[in-house]
């Protein structure tokens, strides 16, 4: 009776263990399977592989899901491609017919300002479509964007406020404190970060408020004496299409996004202080590994 007992047992014991096997091989080729995928040629289906059974289910939601989302980033990649390759003839064309008008009419000294006003627009433009172009194609690289310090950054970005801000009744106040070994930065980068940070303060900070810079080598801060944000809203105020409580219309929600963007793909750190009733203060590190 023991003997059949204990065979019994070992009979179950065997049974069990193969059948446990049957049923997780294929979960496991599968999981396999999903962890290479994307080595696989685009549209590559991983159903085929497996029977028409609950893991050919799921193998199904997985190809069509993931095919479908590949698709997207596809149609989103040649969207941003051909928007890149479209707009610099127009770019070009208006550059050619700015040296052209240069070269060939007596210009005043303040149509002369104005056109280099115009050239230097087309130019930023360019810069800021490779940006975009950069981020959309995943690279960090910047091996062919012109670099500056950060006070250089920071005093191009002020001058071009300065404008805005008396416009608005505002206060611009700079306060810098650079070396003459001070790093340097790729400019598009910069320039598109403190410009949408400068245009965020201009728009919240109320008539007469103080906007102040203070800067260094590695890192600049950009305070307004606005409302504030609220302690909740520190981290989604970086999300796309996020606005605050009175945004003015052509305001999309998206510079601020573009800040952090930015910052994720060159590992700079972007930060946002505000107390109740302010003042309000993003500071952004360039090398924050060196704090």
């Amino acid at each position: 009776g023991v003997i059949s007992v204990g065979g019994l047992v070992l009979l179950a014991v065997l049974l069990g263990l193969i059948t446990t096997r049957r049923l997780v091989r294929p979960i496991e080729r599968l999981s396999a399977s999903m962890t290479t995928r994307a080595s696989l040629p685009p549209c590559s289906r991983l159903a085929t592989d497996f029977p028409r059974n609950e893991i050919g289910t799921v193998a199904q939601a997985f190809d069509d899901t993931y095919n479908h989302l590949e698709l997207a980033l596809q149609r989103e990649r040649l969207f941003t491609a051909d928007v890149g390759h479209e707009l610099r003839t127009p770019m070009m064309a208006a550059l050619s017919a700015c040296e052209v008008l240069r070269d060939e009419e007596h210009l005043s000294v303040s149509a002369d300002e104005q056109m280099q006003r115009i050239e230097g627009s087309i130019k930023d433009m360019r810069q800021r479509l490779d940006t975009y172009l950069m981020l959309a194609r995943g690279e960090s690289d910047c091996l062919g964007f012109a670099r500056a310090s950060m006070a250089q950054a920071v005093d191009e970005q002020l001058q071009q406020s300065r404008p805005q801000a008396q416009r608005l009744q505002l206060t611009l106040l700079l306060h810098q404190g650079g070396t003459a070994a001070a790093p340097s930065y790729p400019v598009p980068l910069l320039r598109t970060v403190l410009g949408n940070l400068l245009r965020n303060a201009l728009q919240y900070a109320g008539t007469g408020s103080e906007i102040r810079l203070r800067a260094g080598d590695t890192w600049v801060e950009v305070q307004d004496n606005g409302p504030g944000v609220p302690a909740d809203q520190h981290q989604a105020i970086f999300l796309p299409f996020t606005r605050g409580a009175q945004p003015s219309i052509d305001n999309l929600g998206l510079g601020l996004s573009l800040v952090k963007r930015i910052c994720l793909n060159q590992g700079w750190a972007i930060s946002v202080t505000s107390p109740e009733g302010g003042p309000t203060c993003f500071r952004l590190d360039c090398e924050p590994s060196r704090k």
